[in-house]
């Protein structure tokens, strides 16, 4: 008999959790799609564990909430020990079939690959977070652009209108 899904995808999490890696062939299709990596096949689960165990050597992933439909399975995980980042979630849709995962999406808060979507240098330690410093960056410059539109509004409804607005104009002769 056939696994259902939700065995099939329980049986990915134990694969992980034991650090399984010869049974990634067995639970995933040849033909396998992830949606987030945008490849085939299943190297790329290989080189994914790999470097997410080389990362954090104590990585679990816990399934909290597993809810299927037919085919498909949904997936809300809690990622434990991956860093001092504070705690991870993992949400996966996945579909399975002829007893194998065949397609992954997935959406996490785990911070693993770098911007060129390397996860580790060849000596398996984390590289600088630098996508964090952008992120900072950007915040920082958009916290500036944004104070600084806040105080042109703020100007401009102190002075009213500019003149020569047509729709402004318009408005003010308008009986209220």
């Amino acid at each position: 008999m056939t696994e259902t899904p939700t065995a099939v995808v329980q049986r990915m999490y134990d694969a992980v959790n034991g650090r399984d890696l010869g049974a990634i062939d067995e639970i995933f299709a040849p033909d396998f799609y992830s949606h987030a990596m945008r490849r085939h096949g299943t190297e790329q689960i290989h080189e994914a564990w790999s470097a997410l165990i080389a990362l954090f050597p104590g990585i679990r992933v816990v399934p909290r909430e597993i809810i299927t439909s037919d085919d498909r399975v949904a997936v809300w995980a809690a990622v434990q020990n991956a860093g001092d980042g504070g705690p991870a979630t993992l949400m996966e849709l996945i579909r399975v079939a002829d007893g194998r995962i065949a397609e992954i999406s997935g959406l996490t808060n785990l911070r693993w690959r770098d911007e060129s979507g390397s996860a580790a240098k060849e000596d398996g330690t984390a590289k600088e977070d630098s996508t964090a410093k952008e992120d900072s960056t950007a915040k920082e410059d958009s916290t500036a652009k944004e104070d600084s539109t806040a105080k042109e509004d703020s100007a401009a409804k102190e002075d009213g209108p500019a003149k020569g607005d047509s729709a402004a104009e318009e408005a003010r002769k308008r009986p209220q």
